[in-house]
């Protein structure tokens, strides 16, 4: 059994509708002779539970719809790379494949393992061919007390692959499971397929209902499936199946009480040439302000089908968005696009066609709760197809990455963010507004490219930024002033030599009212114009305590 398996836990775990229920011990006044008629509330401290992460799952096996011809790619070509951090003292972390988490003969040998150090510990891997499966990251602080914070891990995996088919890359950060999530990303249309890919790293057994929306307005229970996900196990849905010939896609998984995460793989071919990978993962849920930083745009003329493109979905009832491309000399007008009216259920793209070249945040805001993603896009190499001494240009490569809108972990003012070896970026913060009114506001203030500064700009607020080396050993540390609505961006370069840097905190101010969006634009060098984007989430499990009254019973 792995170290993790040999901590003495005080969780109970109860199976309810196919989830689990963790219920740690508490500590608290005892109770004292005589006192069976005195009621009366105490405050009693939890110990703090494991925290469970689920990794991307690989994609060494082609994505494909039901009419292509079987791939000819080799999926040893693929090499994939993994770091692994944690910033709680103590705290030891695993990870694992994802069918080996209570599993005697499997936990013995994890991917990798390592015991947290303050500021941060980290470990760092390359694999090659890439592993075959999900993987499951498990945090836990041995003989915690009541009411200490609990284990901090954070994971991101990348996945690159030269030629064929699935050439492009592919990366990821490793998330917690929810019940609920969206996914903004893929495509049924000729030349591409889509899958949602749905991991189940718990106990138990979860059910799943999958559905999604296209461009089609659809009836109540259409376009949906329901499937069951068995514990340690990955259930891929095709979406080509329940969506065909569809080129506007949002997915909405929720479970029956159970917890898994979910994301959206999908590769794009035109004709013989591969034009990009991606395995997107589940944004932030229905809101009336979304922000969706590090959106790469190549300039392309409206109409490119292989162009970058906002795309947008009301939730709850029609809604009217307000979207603005913003950088750090100001706003640039999206024509046409000011104000996108969205109807209830039905997917909208705007395209980002014409828009100059180079990284943008977008902020959308609305009256009403919607989602939103952006596709970003790169150009690359030129493809040719050899025949004997025959060989034919058939036309440029590229890759693509779906960018989803999701906050960063900064409950405590620190985000963390691990960096996969062998890749390359640039990180970039936003920060802006919570509030939809307010971030309207915000953006009238910030002028528009070209024109002169406002009279008066809000505050700026400073952010440090520390880069680490894959022994946790401290590269740089930075102090970044962050203007609202002002992109920061900072190359990875110039935090360390060259492929040094393995993790990046950034500490920011829990100022109330703000929001701190984090991306890194990622590519891997032995990949021509490829890309990847890598968002931040939450795992810090903070002390609670909860409310306990003390009385007779009955």
């Amino acid at each position: 059994m792995s170290r993790i398996g040999q901590i003495a836990s005080s969780v109970a775990v109860l199976a309810l509708a196919g989830g689990a229920l963790l219920i740690p011990s508490v500590a608290g006044p005892a109770a004292l002779p005589g006192d069976s008629g005195n009621v009366g509330a105490s405050d009693v401290r939890v110990t703090p539970a494991q925290v469970v992460l689920s990794c991307p799952a690989p994609l060494t096996e082609a994505i494909q719809d039901e009419s292509a011809e079987p791939s000819s790619d080799d999926p040893s070509s693929a090499q994939q790379s993994f770091t692994l951090t944690e910033s709680r003292a103590d705290a030891l972390t695993e990870a694992s494949a994802i069918d080996a988490r209570g599993q005697e003969a499997n936990a013995a040998a994890p991917r990798a393992s390592l015991r947290g150090s303050d500021p941060i510990a980290v470990v760092a891997q390359v694999a090659a061919p890439a592993w075959p499966s999900a993987t499951t990251i498990i945090g836990a602080v041995p003989d915690a007390s009541p009411g200490a914070p609990g284990a901090r891990p954070a994971g991101a995996i990348a996945q690159w692959t030269p030629s064929g088919d699935l050439r492009g890359l592919t990366a990821g950060t490793c998330v917690p499971p929810s019940p609920d999530q969206w996914i903004v990303a893929g495509s049924t249309e000729p030349g591409n397929a889509s899958e949602v890919v749905i991991n189940n790293p718990g106990l138990t057994a979860v059910t799943a209902t999958v559905s999604v929306y296209g461009s089609i307005l659809a009836t109540e229970g259409e376009n949906t499936d329901v499937i069951a996900i068995a514990p340690g196990a990955t259930q891929v849905v095709p979406l080509g199946a329940l969506v065909p010939a569809e080129s506007r896609i949002v997915v909405h998984v929720e479970t029956d009480g159970g917890y898994v995460t979910a994301s959206v793989a999908q590769n794009s071919l035109d004709g013989l040439v591969p034009i990009g990978i991606d395995l997107a993962p589940a944004g932030d849920g229905p809101g009336n302000v979304q922000v969706l930083p590090g959106v790469a745009v190549d300039g392309s003329a409206i109409g490119d089908e292989r162009g970058a493109l906002l795309r947008l979905l009301a939730t709850d009832g029609d809604a009217n968005a307000s979207v603005r491309l913003v950088t750090a000399s100001g706003v640039q007008p999206l024509r046409g696009a000011q104000e996108v009216p969205l109807t209830r259920g039905q997917v909208t793209d705007v395209s980002l066609g014409d828009v100059p070249a180079g990284e943008y945040a977008i902020v959308v805001a609305a009256d009403g709760p919607v989602v939103a993603g952006a596709k970003s896009v790169r150009r690359g190499g030129t493809i040719s197809s050899t025949e004997g001494s025959l060989s034919v240009d058939v036309g440029t490569s590229g890759d693509f990455a779906w960018v989803q809108s999701r906050r960063g972990d900064q409950d405590d003012g620190r985000i963390v963010i691990p960096v996969p070896s062998q890749v390359s970026g640039t990180l970039t913060i936003v920060r802006s507004p919570a509030d939809g009114e307010a971030l309207l506001a915000a953006i009238a203030r910030v002028p528009i490219v070209g024109d002169t500064a406002p009279e008066s700009a809000p505050a700026t607020t400073s952010a440090r930024i520390t880069a680490y080396d894959a022994a946790g050993t401290e590269l740089t540390t930075r102090q970044l002033e962050l203007d609202l609505l002002s992109p920061a961006a900072i190359d990875l370069a110039s935090l360390g030599p060259a492929g040094s840097v393995a993790a990046i905190t950034i500490d920011v101010p829990a100022a109330a009212g703000e929001r701190f969006d984090v991306a890194l634009v990622a590519g891997a060098p032995q990949v021509e114009g490829s890309i990847a984007v890598l968002q931040p989430v939450s795992s810090a499990v903070e002390p609670v305590t909860i409310p306990v009254v003390r009385g007779p019973l009955g």
